[in-house]
């Protein structure tokens, strides 16, 4: 079966195709700074694609944040413990 079409046609069907064919891709494209690009090159390892070297990114980010919170908490615990020391008693009164 074949169609004629024009060539103003032609490309319209061929622009849809590559639309579509983007839409069911399942990454996206995200631009970057060439800076940051080759700062994300020195991260990555040999081999390494972008998206591997994103996702290193966001679990230091995550334990980042994690070693953080509990920091605070460690924090928040030792002025507790200063502010109420009468509270306490020591292992060796026991």
């Amino acid at each position: 079966m074949s169609i004629e079409v024009n060539a103003g046609a032609r490309e319209l069907i061929i622009n849809i195709i590559i639309i579509i064919m983007i839409i069911m891709q399942d990454g996206t494209t995200i631009q970057i700074s060439k800076k940051n690009r080759d700062e994300l090159k020195k991260i990555g390892s040999m081999g390494d694609d972008y998206n591997t070297v994103i996702e290193k990114l966001i679990r230091e980010y995550r334990n980042h944040e994690y070693r953080l919170k509990i920091d605070r908490i460690a924090e928040e615990a030792k002025k507790h413990f200063k502010e109420h020391r009468e509270e306490y008693v020591s292992v060796d009164d026991l």
